[in-house]
């Protein structure tokens, strides 16, 4: 009973206060309400745009393509009823990844060159070596 009469009591101060803090607040905002609409966009001091450079652009053009691509062999592959048909476009499939990593990999190359860091893309050169190392020593 003890607990219950603290509760209450705790409850009500709580209350009191939460009531005297809302007056206070209607008092000090005593101007109007003014309608804003749901849409509404503050004025902006200036526009920001975000730029990307030309290479990433490329990148997700290359990217986006492969997508594509992906989905056109999947679909094809789901429809196809040959064996040796099948196996055409599992090996373009496999291929696939392989494709998209040396196109990025040679627009890397460009983009190195181009900004004079000729270093780096002598390493993105032997990466891409690497790569089609591996994927030639890979059976069918």
């Amino acid at each position: 009973m003890r607990t219950l009469f603290t509760l209450t009591a705790i409850a009500i101060l709580i209350l009191a206060a939460g009531t005297a803090t809302a007056e206070r607040y209607r008092e000090d905002s005593n101007s109007q309400a003014m309608y804003t609409p749901e849409n509404y966009v503050p004025d902006t001091h200036g526009i920001t745009v975000l730029k990307i450079s030309p290479q990433y652009l490329e990148i997700h053009q290359v990217n986006e393509a492969a997508l594509e691509m992906e989905g056109k062999l999947l679909a094809l592959l789901a429809s196809a009823q040959e064996d040796d048909v099948v196996q055409q476009l599992v090996y373009r499939l496999e291929r696939l990844n392989t494709d998209r990593e040396i196109d990025i990999l040679k627009i890397r190359i460009r983009y190195a060159r181009l900004g004079g860091q000729f270093d780096l893309a002598m390493e993105l050169r032997h990466e891409m070596l690497e790569l089609i190392r591996q994927d030639l020593g890979q059976p069918m």
